[in-house]
């Protein structure tokens, strides 16, 4: 986003205007714009700012976002008219000099609003190319915030502060969820609109991208998400919740259960992680993610195995004690029917939530079967909690102490050679490369639900990246963490 306010200024600096500091009468109130331009103004505000954004009630929302005018254009129809007064009130970010207060950060319709002759006159002039540039600007920035919220500054910057601190859930119907269009407006002999364009997409963004790149890739990743998630996603929003529960259930593994808000249970769905920071030091430094295990009223609930530093710190937490995390993160389960459960070890901690979900037929459908199998019978654990949904448990472990002698993944061909299912499974790497090979043997869909190592948990790192067919890769974090078999490079499990 940066890149493009920059882009388009310095081609707008190429042009004689006439707007200098001082000169404010387009800064007003009409000012519309995207939930992630408002969130990288909302980080310099204070509190100050803010409440007196919140006495402004009465200014234009925009019927329509920039991309949805584009559209109605494109086929044919003429877009709703904005009623414009015939005065506006100014900006609230305007100083008593007529400067503007948040200026390195104004959004991008401050940006190309501009001159080549003096507003005091009633009007303004600006050349037909800048119009252009303009226009194909605003809807690159609604591209890159797809999944996120259109409306008036005010009104983002207003919801966005209050949706931080927890103060809300809901999207207010005046903010409008952002548009994708691809195609751009250009004619074929708009030969130098079309190099601006050609050479903003060859910028280099990132080591391995350039504009256009990283572009498409957002499109691919956010396309699907609804509004109040990707803020979710792009926030990070940390909450709070006091332990009640830190049982250990078998050796090295524990039962946490976090007493938070209803309100914000409402947003976790099966298959998806929370990403738990252990204590206020240094040491570990970035907060470790964990499947949600069950929802029980305002009890969140993490089954996890001690492997490490951050898992042993996080077993000396006592109740009573606050823990803060991120989440919900990860895309839920697929809905499935006619499909059975294979996990292996601590892989049956993220579908405690599904079978719950699915009991209560609340968009999730309940497996036919449940396949677990560990390295010992001490190992299993909850096994009380899964049969209590009245769905077949076949047991395994490898040293034969309780149910089938030999892996899960024996059981579970065994299934398949009788009647084929879907599969959906969570466990060690050389369990899901099996069921990987079973599914193609059997020429069923299988669902892997993949670990890796995970840092920011909104794709931007790089850190959890899975290798994908044809040289690609996925990021668990958004993409997944539950993946097509058939989607990931055979190779991960080596």
């Amino acid at each position: 986003m940066k890149i493009l306010y920059d882009y388009a200024e310095t081609t707008y600096k190429a042009y004689p205007l006439a707007c200098k500091p001082g000169c404010s009468l387009c800064c007003t109130q009409k000012v519309f714009a995207t939930s992630i331009e408002a969130h990288y103004i909302l980080d310099i505000l204070s509190e100050k700012d803010l409440e007196k954004l919140f006495q402004i009630e009465n200014y234009l929302r925009p019927k329509l976002t920039h991309n949805q005018i584009l559209l109605s254009y494109k086929e044919g129809s003429e877009p709703p008219i904005e009623e414009i007064p015939e005065s506006l009130e100014p900006c609230p970010f305007l100083t008593e000099e007529k400067l503007c207060k948040i200026y390195e950060r104004r959004p991008l319709m401050c940006r190309l609003t501009a001159s080549t002759i003096s507003c005091e006159k009633g009007f303004a002039e600006l050349p037909p190319f800048l119009f252009q540039i303009s226009t194909i600007a605003l809807q690159l920035v609604e591209n890159i915030d797809l999944g996120g919220l259109y409306g008036n500054i005010l009104d983002l910057l207003k919801f966005l502060y209050q949706y931080k601190k927890g103060l809300i859930e809901e999207i207010p119907d005046y903010l409008l969820n952002t548009v994708d269009v691809d195609e751009l407006p250009i004619l074929p002999e708009e030969k130098d609109l079309r190099k601006w364009v050609g050479n903003l997409y060859r910028i280099p963004v990132k080591e391995e991208f350039t504009f256009r790149e990283l572009l498409q890739k957002l499109r691919s990743d956010f396309k699907n998400y609804e509004a109040l998630s990707f803020l979710k996603v792009n926030f990070l929003v940390m909450y709070k919740g006091k332990v009640i529960l830190n049982k250990r259930e078998a050796k090295n593994i524990y039962l946490l259960g976090i007493e938070v808000s209803k309100e914000i249970l409402k947003s976790f769905n099966p298959g998806q992680f929370l990403k738990i920071k252990i204590n206020e030091r240094m040491d570990p430094l970035i907060p470790r993610p964990f499947s949600i295990h069950a929802v029980d009223k305002n009890v969140v609930y993490i089954l996890y195995q001690v492997v490490g530093k951050g898992t042993k710190a996080l077993s000396e937490i006592k109740k009573g004690e606050i823990l803060e995390f991120l989440g919900p993160l990860g895309k839920p389960f697929p809905r499935l029917k006619n499909y059975i459960i294979c996990a292996g070890g601590i892989g049956i901690a993220g579908f405690g939530f599904l079978l719950q979900k699915a009991i209560k037929k609340r968009s999730f459908y309940p497996p036919e079967k449940i396949f677990y199998g560990a390295k010992t019978k001490d190992e299993l654990v909850r096994l009380s909690f899964l049969k209590s949904f009245g769905i077949s448990v076949e047991i395994s472990t490898d040293d034969g102490s309780k149910g089938y002698k030999g892996f899960i993944t024996d059981l579970v061909e065994r299934e398949l050679r009788e009647k084929p299912k879907i599969i959906l499974a969570c466990g060690p790497k050389l369990m899901l490369k099996k069921i990987k090979e079973l599914g193609e043997k059997y020429k069923v869909k299988t669902y892997l639900v993949m670990e890796t190592f995970l840092a920011c948990g909104i794709g931007f790192c790089m850190g959890c990246v899975i290798p994908s067919k044809g040289g690609n890769y996925l990021h668990l974090c958004i993409d997944g963490p539950t993946f097509l078999a058939e989607e990931i490079d055979i190779g991960f499990f080596s």
